[in-house]
């Protein structure tokens, strides 16, 4: 960004100096060849400005996709995982049918109440 910035100064400074060149009547043909110049360095800024842009917008859309991608591989893996756990859940539920009361672990020591 500041590299934008001090790009955009430059164009600014390249312009007031265009127009002071413009104002001063060209004077002599080294001022016109410093003018043409400046006009052509300005372009190129301005080109390169612009390929810049769209270089960063490019990848923030990459990122962006990327990020997306991310983020349902991880709630893909969390619903897997709840699945699992559910499943394993009802597993020891109901492999609990043998007749032998499950242990109760409270607070009282794990007695059967």
């Amino acid at each position: 960004m500041s590299e934008i910035s001090r790009t955009k100064k430059e164009l600014a400074f390249a312009n007031k100096q265009l127009y002071n060149t413009k104002t001063s009547g060209f004077g002599n043909e080294k001022a016109q060849d410093n003018f043409n110049s400046e006009i052509e360095r300005s372009i190129k800024v301005v080109e390169t400005i612009g390929i810049q842009k769209k270089v960063l917008e490019d990848e923030n859309e990459e990122l962006k996709s990327r990020i997306s991608d991310l983020l349902a591989e991880r709630d893909h893996t969390n619903a897997n995982t709840r699945k699992r756990f559910e499943q394993d859940t009802v597993q020891t539920f109901s492999s609990n049918t043998t007749g032998v009361p499950p242990l109760n672990l409270g607070r009282n020591g794990g007695g059967y109440n």
